[in-house]
């Protein structure tokens, strides 16, 4: 399942981002609190690129093209926007099986998952 949309809301202090993949699946992350006009920026200009129609639960190919992609702007803008992205897929049930549990972790914690999709899984 492809990403095919990431939008986002926030101010100065909260950001929050709408994953969208191609079968229309929708869940929500949140970008670093703090700032999180900034962070939002850099993930529309410095994140979205390199992930928009890329396989929405190889989350670690996903960082690693960010990170590669993005090699001359290391540092804590980019974690802040990618934690937009990997907050709601960490949290979703296809990935939690793929990865062998069914219970999100701590990473995953303050991702929000949309009812729509809980009531897809069974959640």
């Amino acid at each position: 399942m492809k990403i095919s949309c990431l939008e986002t809301f926030c101010n100065e202090n909260v950001g929050f981002v709408r994953v969208t993949t191609e079968d229309g699946t929708q869940g929500w992350g949140q970008v670093s609190t703090y700032h999180s006009d900034i962070s939002a920026l850099v993930l529309h200009r410095q994140v979205a690129p390199w992930v928009l129609g890329r396989d929405a639960f190889d989350i670690d190919a996903l960082f690693v093209e960010v990170r590669d992609r993005e090699h001359k702007f290391p540092g804590s803008y980019i974690c802040r926007a990618m934690g937009g992205v990997d907050t709601y897929l960490l949290a979703t049930p296809k990935t939690r099986r793929r990865n062998g549990s069914d219970k999100a972790d701590a990473t995953s914690a303050s991702a929000l998952v949309r009812a729509s999709v809980q009531a897809e899984h069974g959640l």
